[in-house]
């Protein structure tokens, strides 16, 4: 049902047609009288029907509002009134108005009739004349029973021209039309006789919903989304035929463009319809056009839920079907919701194939329940189903978002499994897919993959476009071939001359093979073709205020031209003065850049204009690097000089088009200056400690700050380029300080992004700078420690590898013997490298920790082992040891369960020894462990004693009488809360509900 609060949505939407009825009525029907004229006229001349029309009247027939039949006339409601309204004679008029005058004239009210409230009677409700009667009986008489349909046209435009306020004449003109068959010339004269009538009755929603089809029909868009609104604002008393017209006026608005308006009204019919499918794909196509998937997401997850309860999916109309999971899931990829998408895909896809109960996949963190190859599936708890191909078919869609979420979290290899089923499938059909796979490569900066999968989409030519071509330059100009990108932005060029991106690219590309003269040329041709632009958008529109956009676009192409003043340096001349000249404005340009960072530096910390004054800060920071990368000498070796080219090849998002050509254009100018009369003296600049008179200590905490406040902001990617870039400097590169602290910098980035990923290279680095020390893995454990995402990463292969060479580097070293894959003991800045005295607990230890998170028992009770061997009196190595002894009992290949069982409790109650005597915080803890290693066998009476010994040392006991301050823990480190949580499970699970109810109500209630 659609609730009350409905009809402020039509009255909202439809105050504008009501205007229009009320107020320009009298406009209407003058506009109408030359337009009948006009009818009257061709119909008079009308001697052969068009046979062919453009519409598709089959729709119509089928809804009723066509037909060549003359029994679609005969019987309909007007027929009876036109006869009812002929049979009164103008004597028996006169009698009943003659009747009312002697009531009045006795004392009694005269009689409305038809009327509730309203004394008015509109002109197209008034009687008609006795002349207009008759006729109006003798036109119905032609038309239902002689079938001459031509007298009774004749008929009802002269009615027309006698009183156009009649509607039946109106729609009698309309049926004779409709009678004469399916031309287009037929059904526009009917339209424009209906609307008329409709227009004369503007209640009629029926009427107007015919003229709405029937413009459809006939592509007159404008005009049928009008009568949609005019069906909608007469507010039908059926709630059925109103959810109709906004239904249809909704597609409308959608297949034409109006996605606001569509999506209002597809809005307004889910308040009454929450779980219909067929309103939630549209409303999911209108907003993954326009990219804002967050508006439907929490509806799509209401209705999710609701089929998902479900065994099976249910049969019949406007259901959850794959369809509509497919755009569930778009939306989860577009507001990168990776995890969430995971899930999606692997639980709905299951429950379509009939395997809901196979909730056991969800254990396994890989794909392996849709893998081609059946081998993974082939494991301990497998039956014999699960080698059934159809069961376990991932449709191909499916397949390419899996992968893609599966890339975006770190996940490679798990991926590429994905997509090689894609990359197999003919690029007629699978094109689309492969180039999402491109994109998702080349957001993770993989442009190698990327253009692989860009030159399958090539192989199929009506794939081919603009944005192809572009994506396919960036890949080439990032892995340097120069040569290959060059060609991709000219074939841009021979379609679309004046396209902007393609020439900037295309003078990157020459400026970095040197060919600074014909850059240069370039984006001075691109300062002339703005500069023309503009100059004709002023002369069209001299009074019209032109919108300036802030930040960067893919595509832009309004912005003004930059009034720089050395724009006139475009081609700079190559006198000795000059370039003295250029080389001094430059200096003094760069201290003024440096003053207003600080004074905008100031405006931030004093939280005035934050985010004007960041966005400025930023750009004018942007220049500042990208005029330090630009000198060549800072960057003398092959790796450094490719640091400085990708920097060059990605512009920040907060500097605008125009700031990007000024940039290149000083930058260009300066370049050429240098290649004249020599470069830089970097012997001066490293002696004196200055480049440009501002200190190089200056400009490495620009870059520091530059890389953290784009963190900030959400731009971490870019923040390890500039840092990465800082890095190759060679000015930086000299100071140990400055290079170790780069590195520290970007460790703090990417916890700041929550980026487990991006920690993962100056983890490594701190590995190899700070070889056998025990604060580098407690910081790795530390870093790596919130969260699904970190617990990725911390069992990364790559990590897994790394670590295993540092424990074989250490047996080598112990053991004075040759290990194979050791890795390579590095020296310190002495000259001297720090080697081990004795084995690493804590090394082996933290292997042990990653093959326990990998499920890998047998390894870990191994390294575990190695570490109790080395410190057997260390709580964590005896906790570690005996959980992965209980684990390795649990699983069903366990060749010996209980005895594994007694060897982990063995290793449970040492670290139970060892940890009580600490202190009451330490002693908790130990209880809880306890009490949670019961509970995991399935030994629920011994866990209950230990929670509730943990709860006896909780401050949340201190009610009871026995307990006191002194014998409780601080709050910081309490585990009563856990405690309490896990017996009242247990009380739940033995259907205990009144002892499950008291610990809810004493411990878990706040």
């Amino acid at each position: 049902m659609i609730q009350n609060g409905g009809n402020s949505y039509v009255d909202s939407n439809m105050n504008e047609t009501q205007n229009d009825t009320t107020d320009n009525f009298d406009a209407e029907m003058q506009d109408l009288n030359g337009y009948i004229s006009e009818i009257v006229d061709e119909a008079r001349n009308v001697s052969e029907v068009d046979a062919k029309f453009l519409g598709d009247t089959s729709a119509l027939q089928a809804e009723g509002l066509w037909s060549d039949e003359e029994s679609d006339y005969e019987g309909s409601d007007d027929e009876s009134n036109f006869s009812k309204t002929a049979s009164r004679t103008e004597d028996d008029i006169a009698n009943e108005e003659w009747e009312e005058n002697l009531k009045a004239v006795a004392g009694f009210r005269k009689v409305r009739k038809g009327h509730k409230g309203r004394g008015r009677v509109s002109r197209a409700d008034m009687l008609p004349s006795v002349e207009v009667q008759q006729m109006l009986s003798l036109a119905n008489h032609l038309f239902a029973q002689e079938g001459n349909f031509d007298e009774a046209q004749k008929l009802a435009e002269e009615i027309v021209r006698i009183d156009n306020n009649v509607i039946a004449a109106w729609k009698m003109l309309g049926e004779c039309h409709r009678q004469r068959g399916n031309g287009r010339v037929n059904i526009e004269k009917c339209l424009i006789a209906w609307m008329a009538a409709a227009h004369l009755k503007p209640k009629d929603h029926e009427l107007w919903f015919t003229c709405a089809k029937l413009s459809e029909s006939l592509e007159f868009w404008d005009q049928a989304d009008y009568c949609y609104n005019r069906a909608v604002s007469a507010k039908p008393p059926n709630k059925s035929e109103l959810k109709k017209y906004i239904w249809n006026r909704s597609v409308l608005n959608k297949e034409h463009g109006s996605l606001k308006k569509a999506a209002e009204g597809f809005k307004f019919l889910l308040q009454s319809s929450p779980y219909n499918a067929s309103i939630l794909k549209n409303l999911a196509e209108i907003y993954i056009k326009i990219h804002a998937p967050r508006e439907i997401l929490k509806q799509f997850e209401i209705a999710w839920k609701y089929f998902y309860q479900y065994p099976a999916p249910p049969i019949g109309n406007d259901i959850f079907d794959l369809p509509t999971l497919n755009l569930y899931a778009e939306l989860l990829l577009l507001d990168h919701q990776w995890s969430n998408l995971i899930r999606l895909i692997n639980r709905g896809v299951r429950w379509f194939r009939g395997r809901k109960s196979e909730s056991f996949w969800d254990e396994f963190d890989d794909d392996r329940e849709w893998d081609v190859d059946e081998r993974r599936r082939e494991f301990p708890n497998a039956s014999e189903e699960h080698t059934n191909k159809e069961a376990y078919l991932l449709p191909h869609l499916f397949r390419t978002k899996l992968g893609i979420a599966r890339l975006k979290t770190g996940e490679l290899p798990e991926a590429e499994l994905h997509f090689s089923v894609i990359k197999n499938l003919p690029p007629d059909y699978a094109w689309g897919m492969l180039y999402d796979i491109a994109k998702a490569y080349m957001d993770i900066e993989r442009l190698d993959l990327a253009l692989e999968y860009f030159v399958l989409i090539c192989n199929h030519e009506p794939a081919q476009n603009i944005g192809l071509w572009y994506n396919m330059g960036v890949c080439y100009l990032e892995l340097k071939e120069y040569e290959h990108a060059q060609q991709c932005m000219e074939a841009i060029l021979i379609v679309d001359n004046s396209n902007t991106n393609a020439l900037i690219k295309l003078a990157e590309i020459n400026e970095l093979q040197d060919n600074r003269d014909a850059a240069l040329e370039i984006v001075t041709n691109i300062f002339e073709q703005r500069r023309n632009i503009n100059e004709l958008e002023r002369e069209q529109s001299q009074n019209e205020d032109h919108e300036k956009n802030v930040g960067s676009q893919l595509f832009v192409g309004n912005q003004k031209v930059p009034q720089d003043k050395w724009e006139k340096r475009a081609r700079i001349s190559r006198s000795k003065e000059e370039a003295r000249q250029f080389t001094i404005w430059k200096t003094e340009e760069t201290q003024r850049r440096f003053h207003k960072l600080d004074i905008l530096r100031q405006s931030l910390k004093k939280e005035e204009n934050v985010s004007e004054s960041l966005n400025e800060w930023l750009a004018i920071a942007s220049e500042l690097i990208d005029e330090f990368v630009s000198i060549k000498a800072f960057f003398p070796s092959e790796k450094k000089a490719r640091a400085r080219a990708g920097l060059l090849t990605r512009r920040t998002r907060y500097a605008s088009l125009n700031d990007q050509l000024t940039s290149m254009i000083n930058r260009l100018n300066d370049s050429l200056t240098r290649t004249k009369y020599g470069d830089l003296d970097l012997d001066t600049i490293l002696r004196t400690g200055y480049f440009r008179n501002v200190s190089i200590d200056a400009w490495y905490q620009l870059f520091v700050e530059f890389s953290l406040r784009l963190t900030k902001v959400g731009s971490v990617q870019q923040a390890y380029d500039v840092l990465t870039t800082a890095m190759g400097a060679i000015l930086f590169d000299q100071d140990t300080i400055k290079r170790q602290n780069l590195r520290w910098c970007m460790l703090a980035c990417s916890m700041y992004a929550r980026d487990p990923q991006g920690a993962l290279t100056p983890l490594r680095w701190v590995f190899t700078t700070f070889q056998f020390r025990q604060d580098t893995y407690r910081l790795f454990s530390a870093v790596l420690s919130q969260g699904y995402e970190c617990s990725r990463a911390f069992v990364d292969s790559a990590n897994q590898k790394f670590l295993l060479r540092l424990i074989k580097l250490m047996d080598q070293l112990m053991s004075n013997s040759l290990v194979s894959g050791a890795a390579t003991l590095v020296k310190n800045d002495d000259g001297l490298a720090t080697v081990p005295t004795s084995y690493d607990p804590v090394l082996v230890l933290l292997y042990g920790h990653i093959m326990a998170r990998n499920r890998s028992w047998i390894p870990a009770i191994n390294y575990y082992s190695r570490a109790f061997a080395i410190n057997p009196d260390c709580p964590i190595t005896n906790l570690s040891l005996g959980l992965a002894y209980l684990h390795r009992a649990m699983q069903r290949l366990s060749d010996n369960r209980h005895y594994q069982i007694l060897q982990g409790f063995t290793f449970l109650y040492r670290y139970y020894d060892l940890r009580v005597n600490e202190g009451l915080g330490e002693k908790q803890e130990a209880l809880y462990n306890l009490g949670k290693a019961y509970h995991f066998i399935g030994l629920e009476h011994y866990a209950v004693k230990y929670y509730e010994a943990v709860l006896g040392l909780s401050p949340m006991s201190q009610g009871d009488k026995m307990t006191s301050s002194e014998s409780t823990v601080s709050t910081t480190y309490d585990f009563g809360f856990e405690a309490a949580y896990n017996l009242r499970l247990i009380y739940i699970c033995s259907g205990n509900i009144k002892l499950a109810f008291q610990i809810s109500s004493k411990y878990l209630i706040f």
